[in-house]
């Protein structure tokens, strides 16, 4: 028997399910039946795909690659937003009536993953992002100059809607000369709505939430007319039933907005609020230290439009009178320096996420202070958590590597900062401008901070059930050669300066692996970029390279990633190494609360 390659095999099972589902139904698609429909063992399909589950989702993915096979020139139309999504509808729905069996058997097998209630329970939004993400990349390509971006993503949910709209409509009475005519129509209102839109400042979702509610779209005196605008409604809303637990239409899940507060409107407290609104995060308070930044709208200083929320450096008055669920907190760098923020915040009722560096894991460099912000947290109930650019790339990447391991010998890890993208508070933390004397004068103290590596090494070895025995500390400056400016002073660094510092950690345990964390910050050259870096060894040796790293903005991404995991989190100081490996956030971020977290 000749051998069939395993994608050709693949496509059989696909293939042959549709026929199954389309002729017997859902309850008669056993595999036993797609297997021998593909007229093959019923091993290889179990081979081929372990679950039924993922050979029904594999129906749609094959459904939308054939859809965009070789159309690139049908959905072509750069510079014309409104040309495009018309040709969307035009294209998909030819190749719908060209495929009767999928037609149909798409809405028997959505209407099975929602009601049987998979062990994924982000299955039907799955498959919805399976035609939605495309859509997206082909809309943006063809944003026009007089197009709004924002516009993009909310056309395509729309345009899948029609789409799925006037399939049912199809498969329930298949007259193609009507279909034509029905298509015509919607592409002729999509595109009429986008061209108006150049002029609206209002987004097609702002419009949607102003004029359609669970109660007003049963009221709509549309829906008892007749004509095109009741047809074009109905289209929507039948296709809405249909999606309804994958849709992310704001009604489509009733939990509210996370609520946060920006405690520190520095670099990253503005770099993040951008990236929170845009996770449909609902930002209640800002507030800083700087009295020149008292009364400023918080948008307005990130770059984007006003958010309607103005600074304060009263922290205490913004805590008491908006109630967040989460306090992103950029200040200060050691335990210490913020217990008393991070207590305000507490007692407010809040959880703290803070990208203070010491918090990350500050058991070993501070445990008083923090098992006192513990004893606190579980009082109140809310959850205390550092991240940044350390949750991924100095903790759960490395973590899991060495989960590699047969034995470990040493584990050795260099990173590298440009201190001078942190802005002037932190740079001045770093001896940047001083000279060699004064830098190992002020590095000569005692009382010095702990360095971040410690805290570093201490969450790997907590990860790994690992028991430090022993704990070393350096310091070595790094002396530019040659004049080099700073952003952040605003002023030339002197050949023959500190421009920032190398802390060098080793940490010896109980069990044998010994660790070493170089983390180097300082002024970077035009040619410099960060690093991130680590060496296992043992058996077998293991290397783990980042390439160029943007810490900078990795920091605020995996800090704002992280929201949802500090709400779901027991109270407590939770450390990092006890939270879940970081996950992408495709959706609004209150999507991934668990129920019942935001009351």
């Amino acid at each position: 028997m000749a051998r069939v390659p395993a994608e050709q095999r693949r496509l059989d099972f696909i293939e042959a399910a549709v026929r199954v589902i389309a002729e017997q139904g859902i309850a008669g698609a056993t595999t036993r039946k797609i297997a021998e429909a593909a007229d093959a063992p019923l091993a290889t399909l179990h081979y081929c795909f372990h679950t039924k589950e993922q050979l029904f989702f594999a129906v749609f993915e094959h459904m939308s690659s054939d859809i965009l096979a070789g159309q690139s020139e049908a959905f072509g139309g750069r510079g014309d937003l409104a040309v495009t999504a018309a040709r969307i509808v035009r294209t998909t729905m030819e190749w719908s009536t060209h495929h009767p069996n999928y037609s149909r058997v798409q809405f028997d097998l959505l209407l099975w993953g929602l009601r049987r209630g998979s062990e994924d329970d982000k299955w039907a939004e799955r498959v919805y992002e399976v035609f939605t993400n495309p859509y997206v990349d082909i809309l943006r390509d063809s944003v026009g100059p007089n197009d709004d971006p924002g516009l993009v993503e909310p056309l395509a949910r729309v345009v899948l809607s029609v789409i799925d709209g006037l399939t049912l409509q199809w498969v329930s009475n298949p007259d193609n000369g009507r279909l034509q005519g029905d298509v015509e129509l919607a592409c002729a209102m999509i595109s009429t709505y986008v061209s108006a839109s150049r002029g609206a400042a209002q987004s097609v979702a702002a419009q949607v939430r102003a004029t359609a509610s669970w109660s007003s779209l049963a009221e709509c005196p549309w829906l008892t007319g007749e004509g095109p605008a009741a047809m074009i409604v109905l289209i929507i809303w039948s296709s809405h039933l249909i999606n309804l637990e994958s849709c992310p239409f704001p009604w489509s899940n009733p939990m509210r907005p996370v609520r946060v507060v920006i405690y520190g409107a520095g670099t990253m407290g503005l770099l993040a609020t951008r990236l929170l609104t845009e996770k449909g995060v609902q930002i209640v308070g800002a507030i800083a230290r700087s009295a020149a930044k008292r009364g400023v709208d918080l948008g307005t200083l990130s770059g984007l439009d006003p958010l309607g929320v103005k600074i304060d450096t009263n922290a205490e008055r913004v805590l008491t009178s908006v109630r967040p669920d989460v306090v992103m907190l950029a200040t200060q760098s050691f335990i210490p320096e913020i217990y008393d923020q991070m207590a305000m915040c507490i007692e407010a009722g809040a959880n703290v996420l803070t990208i203070s560096e010491e918090t990350f894991f500050p058991w070993n460099t501070s445990p008083t202070l923090t098992a006192q912000l513990d004893r606190l947290a579980k009082a109140r109930g809310v959850t205390v958590t550092g991240g940044g650019h350390q949750d991924s790339f100095w903790i759960h990447q490395v973590a899991a590597l060495m989960g590699a391991s047969h034995r470990i010998d040493s584990v050795k890890g260099y990173a590298t900062w440009n201190a001078d993208e942190y802005g002037a508070d932190v740079i001045t933390t770093k001896h940047v401008g001083e000279t060699l004397e004064a830098f190992e004068n002020g590095t000569a103290d005692a009382d010095a901070p702990p360095t971040y590596g410690r805290n570093v090494l201490g969450a790997l070895a907590q990860a790994s059930s690992l028991t430090p025995v022993s704990w070393e500390a350096t310091v070595r400056p790094v002396v530019v050669d040659h004049d080099r400016p700073s952003q952040s002073l605003g002023s030339m660094l002197a050949a023959g300066t500190v421009i920032g510092y190398s802390d060098v950690d080793t940490m010896r345990t109980a069990e044998g692996p010994v660790f070493t964390f170089e983390m180097a910050g300082y002024v970077y050259g035009p040619d410099e970029s960060d690093k991130n870096v680590w060496d296992i060894y043992g058996e077998p040796d293991l290397h783990l390279e980042n390439g160029v790293v943007p810490s900078y903005t990795t920091t605020c991404t995996q800090w704002v990633n992280r929201v949802p995991d500090v709400i779901n989190a027991a109270p407590g100081v939770v450390t990092i190494d006890q939270m879940p490996p970081l996950s992408y956030r495709a959706l609004p971020l209150q999507r991934y609360v668990h129920d019942g977290m935001l009351t």
